[in-house]
């Protein structure tokens, strides 16, 4: 799993049923960022400190991971999945674009 994103062959191991232990690991790690996500969108952590912290790694592991996100908003019939990671990924692209 090297580089930016997911490699399509990458993607298509992790989804096999027979990796479902993979999946739900990764699964927990999204997780961990939505709940990150959703405390940063409520303001209810010190988001300067949490976005020098924590951007460089939200938006790394958003863009790598985007395809499972797909993956599990598709397998659950859920477009809300994961949507509190999607906004907190765009506040701080946004932010990281004015600082240039």
């Amino acid at each position: 799993m090297n580089g930016e994103t997911l490699s399509e062959e990458d993607y298509k191991i992790i989804i096999n049923e027979q990796n479902t232990k993979c999946l739900y690991k990764i699964q927990a790690l999204l997780d961990m960022f939505e709940n990150f996500s959703t405390l940063y969108n409520m303001n209810v952590l010190n988001n300067n400190f949490a976005y020098q912290a924590y951007s460089e790694n939200t938006i790394f592991y958003y863009s790598k991971f985007k395809k499972i996100i797909e993956f599990c908003r598709d397998q659950n019939s859920d477009s809300e999945y994961y949507v509190n990671f999607e906004e907190c990924v765009k506040k701080f692209k946004r932010k990281k674009s004015f600082e240039r």
